[in-house]
């Protein structure tokens, strides 16, 4: 098992998320839009708890690929949410990592930043992302409704300034050094 990476305890200083249930919203936020912000928020709203994000990425993804590393995303998504006690972000370096270790992180960042006795609940744009979630059984699955904006990332990266307004604010300083 590898050692946690200094970024990681960042956010510590937030209290633990507490509630009968938190929201989770888990991505790579290559970069980080309106929809992400809408359904992060989302998620904090219609749990208790607030909501739990975990940034993840590996070496090579669609974010690094384009310029933007993980650690940096998570920076960007940590400054963009500072100010709210609802949403704790960590981050998950998923490189090298199996399906079950992927499991044992998720489970251990869940357990640092979320009280016990709280009911996991996922949120995701589309079902067919549900299969790159870790669930386990009986947990619940919100994903955006049909009428819901869509916007998918690679959309955004394509064309960033066609979708400069969609844009999280921390993410556009990085437009222009980005490799799109």
């Amino acid at each position: 098992m590898r050692s946690a990476p200094p970024y990681k305890a960042a956010m510590l200083y937030k209290k633990q998320l507490s509630g009968a249930s938190v929201g989770v919203v888990m991505g790579s936020f290559a970069p980080m839009h309106r929809v992400h912000i809408d359904r992060i928020l989302r998620a904090k709203k219609q749990n208790l708890g607030g909501a739990l994000v975990i940034v993840t990425g590996s070496s090579q993804d669609a974010g690094e690929l384009a310029g933007m590393k993980h650690t940096k995303r998570y920076r960007y998504i940590s400054e963009h949410f500072k100010n709210d006690p609802l949403v704790i972000v960590a981050s998950l370096d998923e490189t090298g990592l199996s399906v079950q270790d992927r499991l044992t992180q998720v489970k251990e960042l869940w357990n640092t930043h979320v009280a016990a006795g709280a009911e996991r609940v996922w949120y995701a744009g589309a079902s067919n992302h549900a299969g790159s979630l870790p669930l386990s059984p009986g947990e619940r699955l919100v994903t955006d409704s049909k009428s819901a904006v869509h916007l998918c990332t690679a959309i955004v990266r394509d064309n960033p300034l066609a979708h400069w307004d969609l844009l999280a604010p921390p993410f556009r300083r990085f437009l222009p050094r980005m490799r799109w």
